[in-house]
Parts: structure tokens; sequence; C-alpha cells
């Protein structure tokens, strides 16, 4: 005969293993009703020409610049293919959070740039630039779109939500691609003399052209 004592346990060890399975069925049914989609962008006004940025950001090998990923993991390790900027330009990574690999979809200049990325998992986001030139200088518009897996749900359910760890980085992405740029038109500042009157006379003079990304 089974002892009061083991009967008790058995009874407890049944409810727990009921209560264990009816948590389970709860959580998956509430992961299967959070929204799969999402559409997260961060935002910052970057007194530089809407070309100067968007040149920059176009070629990959420039990311090494201001990319907040090689500022949190020193051991990224980047391969370029021949085609680094325009449709078609890719490049990959391996670091310490693990490896990824993105290519340039669509654009239109000096306007917005569509690229697609690969985690090696199933889903493949879109990253999308937009440049909106004003008065005040480049509103430049970094975001990211897609859908997440059954399984990616859960991820980013115990992870705090994607947007709470995708949003402080794209922040300081932007902080970063700013100073960058700004660097970068120091050392090639120009000066504007107005209209200069020239005296009578013969001179010599010598003209050239050369396209904006040469210069």
């Amino acid at each position: 005969m089974i002892s009061n004592s083991k009967f008790s346990l058995l009874k407890y060890l049944k409810y727990f293993i009921f209560l264990l399975l009816a948590a389970i069925i709860v959580l998956a049914i509430y992961g299967a009703l959070l929204e799969s989609k999402y559409d997260i962008n961060r935002s910052r006004v970057i007194k530089a020409p809407a070309e100067v940025i968007f040149e920059n950001v176009n070629e990959f090998k420039n990311w090494e610049n201001w990319s907040p990923w090689f500022e949190e993991d020193s051991t990224i390790v980047t391969t370029y293919p021949d085609t680094t900027s325009g449709v078609g330009a890719s490049y990959s990574w391996k670091g310490k959070s693990g490896s990824g690999f993105m290519k340039t979809v669509s654009l239109i200049p000096n306007k917005e740039i569509i690229h697609q990325i690969n985690f090696g998992n199933s889903s493949s986001p879109e990253v999308y630039w937009k440049f909106n030139e004003g008065d005040l200088g480049t509103d430049v518009i970094w975001g990211m779109r897609g859908e997440n897996s059954y399984t990616e749900k859960f991820y980013w359910l115990f992870k705090g939500g994607i947007e709470k760890n995708t949003m402080p980085i794209y922040d300081r992405g932007l902080e970063l691609l700013e100073q960058h740029i700004l660097k970068e038109m120091e050392k090639h500042s120009f000066e504007t003399a107005g209209a200069v009157d020239y005296g009578g006379g013969y001179y010599l003079y010598q003209t050239g052209s050369s396209k904006i990304p040469e210069i």
C-alpha cells in the first residue's frame, strides 16, 4: 500500500505538472498573439548636405568609421566583395555576437537607401535610410522593418522587446555618423570669396571639372 506521505507527494507532483503544462499553453498562446511585424526607426538632423551623408552611407567601407557595432565589438572582422556601393553592393561580418550579411537592394540618389540584412536565421528584415534636406540641415532617418518568426517573438519577449534593444543602438549610430561627417567636412572645407573684379589686361587661366564624389 502507498503511505499517506507518498500519496500526498504524488498528488502535489500531479498538480505541479498540470500547472506547468497550463503555463506553457498560456505562454504559447500569448506568443502567437504577439504582433510579428515591426518598423523601428530613429532620426537626427545633421548639418551637412544630403549628398555628402548619402555618399558616406552608400559606401559600406565607410561604416567602420561610425557603426555602433564596431564601437561595441572590437573583434568584428568584415569581408568586402568588389562592389561596396550602389545597388548590389554588400559586405559580411563576423564577431563575438555572431555573423551577418547585408546587401543594398535599391536606392534613390541623395534621398533613400534600402538594404536587406541577414543574421543567419529565417528572417531577412529591411534596413532603410531616408535623407530629407532642410534649412537646418539634413534629417537622417535610419530604421529597420520586417516580420519576426514565432521563435523570434519569444526571443525578443524575454529580451524586453526589439524596440528597447534596437533604438539605443540606432541613436548612437546616428550620433557617431554626425561626428564623422562633420569631422570629414572640416578636413575639406571651402571658402567662398564672392564676386571678384579683375582689372583690365591679359591674364592666363586654367579650368577643370570633376564629379562631386571625386571631389
